[in-house]
């Protein structure tokens, strides 16, 4: 789930898929100025890994300058590369692998000399999948090496999933059959291993001719990140999804903020008028009875917070955000106003009325009479109760929506202002 690199350029998903906008406002170059780091170009989506002996600022560094670290295109799969000239056969089959690599060897980003004897090296490999990914398809070895002043290269599958063997002749691993479907992003199940290893000698070394060794590890096919950002976006003309589920998610956060918001029964607003009752000396069965309806009415809505964020969390916000929204707009405005009641003419002295820019988002405060003030927010930010009483009408109850003579129209053309 690549949130992209830069931020300014790519900070969104039309911004990522999409027109770059410019760095040097009006009349810039088609790019927007940015040249080779248009969108099409500069969108790696990668990741950077190192082996480092601690997670610590200076154990990063050292495994950065000592070249042990490798990179992903985005999947967090976990190599390991060691090359040697004393290496025994099949260390990969020994749960001391990484120990002998280091003792016999060096590891990824490191200088193996030259062998007196005209040895061909030998290097011990291993990676492990991306358990939020697909699993892996196979392991590469990449050979480089400069013969007659050209620059040369030759790939080599040195380890296949699904008990797959290289082909003598191609050095290639077959086809393990796992595919992805780009409409959906739905992968083969049951292709691929979850680690793959091996000891591998080139076949073709030649000991008068230097030569650089990476290893390549493919999982099975997945669909790119901006593949999943259209998916987001939609077609063109199809934003308003991607808004609808910016909003029902804004607005699933600020149901949970009020009167029946967080996890713990009687958390919120509705403790701060608990204790206010009990402080209060107030003993009628009119003010408990109140008070009780008050603390159904706030668990019923952090109940419902917790249905809305639950289909938040899978993907798919529905119209819960909303209930949740316009119910806490109406408890917490009645529980602030209950509290105020309770303490009489306490209520009103309790607040410093000073008109200022506060420093801080504060939405309850140290006083009821400020809650009480700032409650009447409630019933506006966020999209009016009116609005969310429209969605009930038309998404929950299956009323009629309300008459739209722009549904048509693209949003530049509606008539605004």
């Amino acid at each position: 789930d690549y949130q992209g690199q830069l931020g300014y350029p790519d900070a969104t998903p039309a911004q990522r898929v999409g027109d770059m906008p410019s760095i040097f406002g009006a009349g810039a170059a088609e790019d927007g100025g940015w040249g080779f780091m248009g969108p099409s170009k500069f969108s790696p989506g990668g990741l950077a890994a190192v082996w480092a002996d601690e997670n610590t600022r200076e154990g990063i560094w050292d495994a950065l300058a000592r070249r042990e670290a490798f990179s992903t295109s985005g999947t967090r799969i976990k190599v390991r590369f060691f090359g040697s000239f004393d290496f025994p056969e099949q260390l990969h089959e020994r749960r001391n692998a990484f120990t002998v690599g280091y003792k016999k060897g060096v590891p990824m980003g490191g200088d193996l000399k030259a062998s007196s004897k005209g040895e061909a090296p030998q290097f011990l490999v291993w990676a492990t999948r991306d358990t939020q990914s697909a699993p892996l398809e196979k392991i590469q070895i990449v050979k480089g090496w400069v013969e007659d002043g050209v620059e040369r290269s030759e790939v080599y599958d040195v380890a296949c999933s699904d008990h797959g063997v290289p082909d003598a002749a191609t050095n290639r691993c077959p086809d393990n059959g796992a595919r992805v479907d780009t409409a959906s992003c739905a992968i083969t199940t049951g292709k691929g291993d979850a680690d793959l290893a091996t000891t591998w000698t080139d076949p073709d070394f030649k000991p008068d001719a230097r030569a650089v060794y990476y290893a390549r590890v493919l999982e099975n096919p997945v669909c790119r990140w901006s593949t999943h950002d259209a998916h987001r976006i939609g077609a063109e003309g199809e934003g308003w999804r991607a808004a609808l589920t910016t909003l029902m998610n804004e607005r699933t956060a600020i149901g949970g903020s009020g009167s029946g918001g967080g996890l713990l029964t009687g958390g919120g607003a509705i403790g701060k008028l608990i204790d206010i009752y009990k402080k209060s000396g107030v003993d009628s069965a009119v003010v408990r009875d109140e008070v009780t309806q008050l603390w159904i009415r706030a668990e019923v809505l952090r109940l419902t917070n917790m249905r809305a964020a639950q289909a938040a969390r899978s993907g798919n916000p529905g119209p819960e955000g909303s209930v949740g929204k316009a119910m806490m707009a109406y408890v917490n405005q009645d529980i602030w106003e209950k509290a105020v009641d309770l303490q009489g003419m306490a209520g009103q002295l309790d607040y410093d009325y000073t008109f200022r820019r506060p420093e801080t988002t504060d939405m309850i405060g140290d006083s009821a009479g400020y809650a009480f003030l700032r409650a009447r927010a409630n019933t506006i930010e966020g999209g009016t109760s009116e609005v969310m009483k429209n969605i009930l009408g038309e998404q929950v109850l299956g009323l009629p929506g309300e008459p739209r003579v722009d549904k048509d129209v693209p949003w530049i053309d509606v008539p605004r202002g």
